[in-house]
């Protein structure tokens, strides 16, 4: 019988996560909470709709950082949580 040496391979899970599609996403994450890994009540938290016009745009603004985030510093997060505390609205 033939004898193989395999080399372990390193898969970065943000890198597989950000090539899949949403349903493959959907998939994974059904996934994670059948295996027990998180509550199902955080998926659907994140799936709730805005109760308003403000809830929206903070979902916007939320999902626009989570998207852009190999590009958004710890500059720009203190940034904007130094001018809400300016304005104390934290």
């Amino acid at each position: 019988m033939a004898e193989f040496e395999a080399n372990p391979i390193y898969i970065d899970p943000e890198d597989y996560w950000l090539s899949c599609s949403n349903k493959e996403r959907d998939e994974l994450a059904r996934l994670v909470v059948q295996e027990g890994h998180v509550s199902d009540l955080l998926f659907e938290i994140a799936k709730k709709e805005p109760e308003s016009y403000l809830e929206g745009e903070i979902v916007r603004l939320f999902n626009a950082i989570w998207d852009s985030k190999k590009f958004v510093e710890q500059k720009h997060i203190d940034e904007i949580f130094k001018d809400l505390r300016e304005k104390r609205v934290l």
